[in-house]
């Protein structure tokens, strides 16, 4: 076996556009025929992936920030918020304008009170008038009874984005036991009242140890691909740690090599430069 390799989604494997390079589908089918193992790394839920990624043939998936492994179909890892952990995150948003979309494996799960919210945060990025308009909420459930969230949701949801909030990421932080964790939402808008939620033991590096232990494989078997603020956990456990050029310069600062946008060939000149393909 070769390298395992894992890929961040949005702004790593996938452009702004929504589409993924055709270098970037050479590349990953090239370097599977050269033995090695090519997984997505994404803090979307397994609902929220493209079909056209769930259908390009990737080894394994780490999904929800590491909440959910699968390796060849097979589900190795599932975690989810229970009922206590998941009032303590409602409770966040009571009498204030916040808005939440709840991410479960099959399902998105929101309120009509929180679509506006939503609709201004991903404007910048989508022509839309609901959420339902972006393909990436085509499974979201409306239930405006969020006194029932908790219990009837409860196992279910695996994270929970944000927008809009009262209080910053580190006052929601202050919120919550140490067992939840709160971090900005790679959307930012507004910053830094946007966020993501998630289970302190869940990460996209404890997700890859997950892959590692089923396969019996180490860190420096792993090289990692990212962009964002929640690859650099990741970016800095594995033995090789890839940053696409469209990066932020302080996630830059957790690469070993600094590849090109996304949009430029980024993942295939990556793939070339440690002779992968």
């Amino acid at each position: 076996m070769g390298k395992l390799l894992f890929f961040d989604i949005d702004g790593t494997l996938v452009g702004f556009d929504g589409k993924m390079p055709e270098s970037a589908v050479k590349g990953l089918k090239e370097a599977q025929k050269n033995g090695h193992k090519v997984f997505l790394c994404t803090g979307r839920s397994y609902n929220q992936i493209y079909p056209f990624l769930l259908d390009f043939g990737f080894d394994g998936i780490v999904g929800a920030a590491g909440a959910y492994v699968e390796y060849e179909g097979k589900e190795l890892f599932h975690s989810t918020f229970n009922e206590e952990q998941f009032k303590q995150v409602m409770r966040c948003f009571e009498g204030t304008q916040g808005a939440m979309i709840c991410q479960a494996k099959d399902i998105c799960l929101s309120a009509d009170c929180y679509e506006p919210q939503f609709v201004r945060a991903f404007s910048s990025k989508w022509d839309i008038s609901s959420i339902k308009d972006i393909d990436t909420f085509h499974a979201l459930i409306m239930d405006n009874d969020l006194s029932v969230y908790p219990e009837k949701y409860r196992n279910q949801v695996e994270c929970i984005i944000y927008c809009e909030s009262a209080y910053t990421v580190e006052e929601m932080q202050k919120m919550v036991s140490g067992d939840i964790h709160v971090e900005m939402a790679s959307y930012k808008t507004p910053e830094p009242y946007s966020g993501e939620i998630t289970l302190t033991k869940n990460s996209k590096q404890t997700g890859i140890e997950k892959i590692l232990d089923y396969l019996g494989k180490g860190k420096e078997d792993v090289i990692a691909f990212g962009d964002g603020a929640n690859d650099m956990e990741m970016l800095d456990f594995a033995g090789i740690s890839v940053v696409m050029g469209n990066a932020r310069e302080e996630i830059k600062e957790h690469g070993d090599y600094i590849t090109t946008n996304v949009d430029q060939d980024g993942i295939y000149n990556a793939l070339k430069h440690y002779h992968l393909i």
